[in-house]
């Protein structure tokens, strides 16, 4: 297989974001040993795995990142990859050599009425979905990424991802793909189970039911279906306690999670209260760092960025910060 046209080797690029990687990690050690037990979680399961060809002028490599999640209590960091990193800005990235593919998803905002439609609502999502796709071999050398070997600092090493990363552009239409011609296996069997796996958003999952019962019925094959496939639809949550009940008594309490609150497409929701709220941390915070410091272009752009508003409840907000932004 011949490479991408446009696509050169972008090694020295990675190599230096690689460096300037190590030493943020070196200045924080509690996210050090997060992102270290990662790699070393994923090497040990084959999602990463040693490069046949380290030829650095081959193939393509990927630098990755710490995004740091706040909002969680454990696993608080997360690896991200750059498929968009350029040799330089008149080369192609991986991202830029491949295809997008057709939105395969069910609209937001359908699968947010869908899921306040019945009296019982629940939510839970896919645990690393990508990472359960399998890369063709042939191709694994598009995806290096540079690491430290057996975990030392003296030197790097090439490796490979073995399995899909989120970064790719293609990655969404790839993962709603498999799951789709999984599914669709099912569609006789279990038709109800196959329309609500059918309206999955990326890895989430958003639904409910008239009953409990009914509820129940379409959790456990949804569970069962995608476990042949090798997925694991976990944090099960719902605002029925007899719901909650019936997962715990037929052996799904591992699929469970009971917290009281959920990322829900842009929104949050709250099982216990049943109520569904606008994340509007990230904009108070950043009000609050323009009134101390004061307010400028940059601020008020992070301030539209960070909005997340699906269903246009605070639109009239958002349309006066715009309107502002024009004026400045």
């Amino acid at each position: 297989m011949g490479p991408p046209v446009g696509l050169d080797s972008n090694y020295e690029v990675a190599k230096k974001r690689f460096n300037s990687l190590c030493n943020k990690l070196n200045k924080n050690p509690e996210i050090s040993d997060q992102y270290k037990q990662i790699v070393k979680d994923q090497l040990e399961s084959n999602i990463v795995g040693k490069c046949v060809n380290e030829d650095i002028k081959s193939g393509y490599y990927m630098p990755h990142r710490a995004v740091i999640r706040d909002d969680k209590i454990t696993s608080q960091v997360r690896i991200v990859y750059d498929c968009s990193s350029k040799a330089n800005e008149d080369k192609k990235s991986l991202n830029d050599s491949l295809e997008t593919g057709v939105n395969l998803y069910v609209n937001i905002l359908d699968a947010i009425l869908k899921f306040r439609e019945n009296q019982v609502a629940f939510c839970g999502d896919l645990e690393k979905a990508f990472l359960m796709i399998e890369i063709a071999e042939e191709d694994r050398k598009y995806l290096k990424l540079l690491w430290f070997p057996n975990d030392t600092v003296n030197s790097t090493q090439t490796f490979q991802l073995n399995r899909l990363p989120f970064g790719l552009t293609t990655s969404p239409f790839a993962l709603a793909c498999v799951l789709k011609f999984h599914i669709k296996k099912f569609k006789d069997d279990y038709p109800k189970c196959y329309e609500m796996l059918n309206s999955l958003y990326v890895d989430d999952l958003y639904y409910g039911a008239e009953t409990a019962q009914d509820a129940y019925q379409l959790t456990s094959s949804a569970i069962e279906i995608l476990r042949s496939a090798g997925f694991n639809l976990r944090k099960l949550r719902t605002n029925c306690s007899e719901l909650n009940k019936l997962w715990c008594e037929n052996g799904y309490e591992e699929n469970t999670d009971h917290g009281q609150g959920s990322g829900f497409l842009g929104l949050n929701w709250d099982p216990i209260e049943d109520k569904i709220k606008l994340n509007l941390r990230d904009v108070r915070n950043s009000l609050e760092s323009g009134i101390a410091n004061g307010t400028t272009k940059r601020h008020v752009l992070r301030i539209i960025s960070q909005i997340s508003d699906p269903c246009g409840l605070i639109s009239p907000f958002v349309i006066t910060v715009k309107i502002l932004m024009q004026e400045l």
